[in-house]
């Protein structure tokens, strides 16, 4: 008997993603779901590939939620990259997306110690808290300023038209990120 579904060839079909491959592609923190712990134990190249089959979509849904913004995936695999000072030239560490500093106290620990430097969203990952000595701990007064997530897009030309419309009615997000001190534990 004659239908009217249509085929999908079985190489088209998107292969379905578990809860951490979710949570780790949409930078969701779900602590009841360990939040991404799936892809921790995937490989490098399984991770790029789970992000290079799904960039597309995880883009999409980003831009029109949070505009002015990506997601941390898109800044480990797609911002533009730039050589970091004092780094060899091993893979992990000489070319990094990170945001423009403007001002403000605090020295990053790859700065000041033999540690390969890491981002989160275009800013240094790990600083010097406490004041161990061996860099400029972060002054609560003064923080670290970096540019905005959406001064940076902008300045690499990747907002889109609606991003940019957005933008003129939201100037705010232009305004520099904090890095501020983490709240000591209890």
């Amino acid at each position: 008997m004659p239908t009217n579904r249509k085929r999908t060839p079985r190489s088209r079909k998107i292969p379905s993603l578990n809860k951490g491959e979710i949570n780790w592609l949409y930078d969701r923190d779900d602590p009841l779901e360990n939040k991404w712990t799936d892809c921790l134990f995937m490989t490098k190249e399984g991770r790029e590939a789970l992000w290079s089959h799904n960039r597309k979509d995880v883009i999409e849904w980003w831009i029109e939620n949070r505009p002015c913004t990506r997601p941390q995936r898109w800044w480990e695999y797609d911002a533009p990259k730039q050589l970091v000072a004092g780094c060899d030239s091993s893979e992990h560490c000489a070319h990094q997306a990170f945001r423009t500093r403007i001002g403000g106290i605090g020295t990053p620990d790859h700065e000041a110690l033999s540690v390969l430097p890491s981002h989160i969203l275009g800013i240094p990952a790990s600083w010097d808290w406490h004041g161990a000595g061996l860099a400029d701990s972060i002054d609560p007064d003064n923080p670290p300023l970096y540019e905005s997530q959406a001064a940076y897009l902008r300045r690499h030309s990747i907002l889109t038209p609606g991003e940019l419309n957005h933008l003129r009615r939201h100037p705010q997000l232009l305004e520099p990120d904090r890095v501020l001190p983490e709240e000591p534990e209890e």
